[in-house]
């Protein structure tokens, strides 16, 4: 069987249409009567240093448009939080946080319990929620002692961390706020 020749269609109407000239366009603008508007307002170029490669602008230039970059819903990197607590039937515990990365932290408990470990950590489902995964060794050790890890916050407003811990022999868990030492 022999199919009908069909001629061919286009994909839609714009492809129709003959390419119209921007004098065309411009002249059928003027006539119907609609008043013209600029299509950027003038401004002055911007200074040299913004268009430089990043590679070439002073530090101090550099550090500041990076800092635009930087998530509200992560601690800064380089930024350390510290906390002393007493916890019942452990004591003084000592907390620090060195944020090393955008995804590693530094964990350092000094007290009853001693632990220096690099965490990795993300930003989670929520704002300011952050998920924080640690090694086998830090599961271990807080297991051995009965406490358990439930959660992690960021809060940019007041720059502080805070961790839901549940202490041995506790029903519920702590809050414990690490303020930003540096």
């Amino acid at each position: 069987r022999s199919r009908p020749s069909a001629t061919p269609r286009p994909l839609c109407r714009a492809l129709s249409r003959p390419p119209m000239v921007p004098f065309v366009r411009v002249l059928l603008l003027l006539l119907s009567g609609r008043p013209l508007r600029p299509l950027r307002e003038p401004s002055e170029p911007p200074p040299l240093e913004s268009r430089l490669p990043l590679s070439w602008q002073p530090p101090s230039q550099l550090a500041a448009r990076l800092s635009s970059f930087a998530r509200p819903d992560r601690p800064p990197v380089g930024a350390c939080y510290e906390h002393t607590l007493w916890l019942p039937m452990l004591g003084t515990q000592t907390i620090r946080l060195t944020v090393e990365t955008a995804r590693t932290m530094r964990l350092l408990l000094q007290g009853v319990i001693s632990l220096d470990d690099t965490v990795a950590y993300g930003s989670g489902a929520a704002a300011g929620k952050l998920d924080i995964t640690f090694s086998a060794p830090t599961k271990r050790m807080l297991r051995r002692f009965g406490t358990s890890f439930h959660g992690a916050d960021y809060v940019s407003q007041g720059d502080r961390a805070t961790f839901l811990v549940k202490p041995p022999l506790s029903w519920r868990s702590v809050e414990v706020v690490l303020s930003r030492q540096n």
